[in-house]
Order: structure tokens, then sequence, then C-alpha cells
């Protein structure tokens, strides 16, 4: 009884912190629904060169290795698209399924001329497999904007349209959509949706794109979608300065922000949706390989975001869980004492046997934290059109999500490295 005495303060104190940070992060989150940029399907009719003026060609480039599941999908949207000038460049990275022959069936078909296989070359020392593919895609490109796209993604018809309006709208050499995720598993619903959440909530979207010098530490980029002028892409160095790395959309951000050029991270789930992975175990290896080189490997950064996420989404449900529980075994057996025993009337409880009083304190604290990640899941699952119920699952995804920090941490720093389509990254 005297051990917990001292740490019931101190649990206090956690809990007050990650309560006021919590509902700050939730206000956070509606002012980017506010004041982010967002991509639509009708927002690039408005700005589409006047008469006399060229039409940019954009030249779409999809790097795929073992992607004969997801290909002809992807395929589809991108010859679908109603920006007119755009070419298809497919790279067929060294696949041991039917890609290529996929790719090529689609070319000869509805490929209209804008469709190209281009065979992927071995992969060379010191590069990873996407960045050698990518760079082998521009070197292969004929546009004046870059479209590196994944092979799980799926694209409406305005979402080319939609990137370049918004690459005019603010003079920007690089700019990247979110997805709408899709999840075809439990395991996914657990871990997927706290992607969006992670970066709705956490980052304000909106000074991303803003040049100032004290916005530099806000960046972001998605690798699933970078939409790069063909010139800021050449000014970056393009994939041959970030050939190593496997958070390569972090560090062209940060570059981009760096230089001083225009970046955009918008909302893309209304031209964009994207299924990362086919199912959970799929989804935890995946996380585990991006999470740690997403904090640009910087130790302290990440070791920084991964000590905020313990203390605001995860302390939080589990210490509601264990006092909640204490207490109502208590209430429980204070039930079952023969009122005998009981002091009389007139004679006052002692400090907290009653169940007002400073000593619930973490309780409620615990409570209203809780509440505070909930309401933040429930606002980024509605703006993506996720189903009510799943916000229940927020904190086992919490709890989840700090599993992946750790086993990424493990992978990269322990355990030499992540592998990934049967390569393996140090």
């Amino acid at each position: 009884m005297n051990g917990r005495a001292p740490a019931r303060p101190v649990l206090a104190a956690l809990l007050g912190l990650a309560n006021r940070a919590i509902w700050l992060l939730a206000l956070n989150c509606l002012q980017n629904f506010r004041f982010a940029p967002r991509a639509t399907a009708g927002s690039g009719r408005a700005r589409e060169p006047r008469e006399g003026v060229a039409t940019p060609l954009v030249s779409i480039l999809v790097p795929a290795r073992d992607e004969a599941a997801n290909i002809a999908a992807c395929l589809r949207g991108l010859l679908g698209q109603t920006h007119p000038a755009t070419e298809i460049v497919v790279c067929d990275d060294c696949s041991t399924d039917s890609t290529a022959a996929i790719v090529q069936a689609i070319a000869a078909g509805r490929g209209e001329g804008r469709l190209r296989l281009l065979a992927g070359r071995p992969l060379p020392a010191g590069w990873s497999g996407k960045n050698w593919a990518c760079h082998q895609l521009a070197g292969a490109a004929r546009g004046d904007w870059l479209l590196f796209t994944d092979a799980d993604t799926r694209h409406r018809p305005g979402a080319v349209a939609a990137a370049l309006a918004l690459a005019r709208q603010h003079d920007a050499g690089l700019v990247s959509l979110l997805p709408r995720q899709v999840t075809g598993s439990f395991g996914e619903r657990l871990l997927l949706p706290q992607l969006p959440l992670i970066v709705f909530a956490v980052l304000p979207i909106a000074l991303v794109g803003r040049r100032a010098w004290w916005t530099m530490p806000f960046a972001g980029a998605n690798g699933l979608y970078l939409f790069f002028r063909r010139d800021w892409y050449d000014t970056v160095g393009g994939y041959d300065a970030v050939r190593s790395a496997i958070a390569e959309d972090m560090r062209f951000a940060v570059e981009t922000k760096r230089r001083g050029g225009g970046l955009v991270l918008a909302d893309g789930g209304a031209v964009l949706d994207c299924r990362m992975y086919g199912g959970f175990a799929d989804a935890w290896r995946g996380c585990s390989r991006n999470a740690f080189p997403a904090a640009l490997e910087s130790v302290p950064v990440f070791g920084l975001f991964a000590a905020a996420w313990a203390l605001l989404f995860v302390l939080p449900p589990l210490a509601l869980a264990s006092l909640g529980a204490a207490t109502l075994g208590r209430r429980l057996r204070r039930s079952r004492v023969d009122a005998r025993v009981l002091p009389p009337a007139s004679t006052p409880l002692p400090p907290n046997v009653g169940g007002a009083g400073g000593g619930h304190t973490p309780l409620r604290l615990a409570l209203a934290a809780t509440g505070g990640q909930l309401v933040v899941r429930f606002l980024v699952g509605r703006r993506y059109g996720r189903p009510t119920w799943e916000v229940a699952l927020q904190p086992v995804g919490s709890v989840l999500v700090l599993g992946v920090l750790l086993n990424s941490y493990r992978l990269h720093r322990l355990g030499g490295g992540a592998g990934w389509r049967g390569r393996r990254y140090a």
C-alpha cells in the first residue's frame, strides 16, 4: 500500500500531461481538415492551360516487383486519367511472377501507345530496390512532370489533374498525396488506420507548404505518390541522391524544404486509394521496415516520437483498464463487508475509501485522455470513410503502433536490417 502511494502523483502528472496534449492533437486534427490542401476530382479542370499554351506531358512511373495481383487494377486507373497528356512507364524490377506479361498484355490492348514496359536491370550495390527502379524510370521518362506511384495504388480519373492543379496553385516542385487506406482483414483495421491518424493529429499539414525558416521541421511526403516538376527532381538530385534510403519520401521532402522549394502534402483520399499490405503479418513487417527510416534514421527524433506515443496513446488506456479494474474490485469487496464492521454513520471515512476524492484523479484523467484519442480516431476515420465501430479498436491499435516502433528500432539498429520482397536492407 505504501509502495503505491508515491507512484500515484507521478501517474496523475503523466496522465494530466497526456490529457492536455491529446486534446491539443484533436484541435490540430480539426484545423488540418480546415486548412490542409486537398486534392479533389474536379480541382484541375479550371486550371488547365489556356488556349495556345502547350499541355504539359506527365510521365507516370510505376516500379513493380512481383505485383501480378495489383498491376492490372493500377494501370486501369492510370490509363483512365482525365489529363490529356500522359505516358505510363512500368519498370519490371526483376519480378519472379507474371507482372511483366500482364503489363505487356495491357499495353498491346488498351495501352493506346501510352504504356511502355521497362525491363529493370539487376540491383547494384548501395541501392534499395525501389529507388533503383525509380531511377531507371526517370531516365526513360519524357515528361515535364514525373509521377512516381506504387503498383498497389488505385487512381480515380482526376488524380493527375488534381496533383497538377495543386502544383500550380502553390508553385510547388513536389506534390505528395495521402491516399485512403483500404483494409481487407481485421488485423489491417487495427494497424493501418493509425497512419493517417499520425499525420493528421501530429503534423500541422498547412505548414508543410510554407517556406519560412521556422517551418523547416514541418516536412512530409508519401512515397506512394510523389509528383515532381522535372527540373525540381533534377535539382534535388533525384533518386540517385537517396539511393540507399528506405524512407526516400521524407528525404525528398526535407531536401525540398531545405532548398526553399515548393512542397505540398495534400489529402488525396478523394482521388487515390491504396491497400498497402495483404494481411496483418504483411502490415507488421512493412510498417516495421519503414518506421525508423521515416525519422530519417535519427535516434533522438525516433526516441522522442516513441516516448510521446507511449505517453499520449498507450499509457491512458492501459491506466484506465488497470485503475478501473482496481476500483471495481474495491467496490465489490466493500459491498460484501458486513454492515456491522463499518464505522457508525457519524464517523468520517478514511481518505480515499469513499468514491470521491483525490485518489480517483488518475482514473478520471485516464478516462479523459483515452476519450481524446477516440475522438481523434473518429475524426480521421470519418474523413476517410472508415466505419464508426472501428473507433473502439483504437486502444489496441495504439499498443500495436508502439510494438511496431520498438520492432523497427530492433531491426534497423540491433538486428541487421529489414527484409522486403526477397531483398534485405541493412
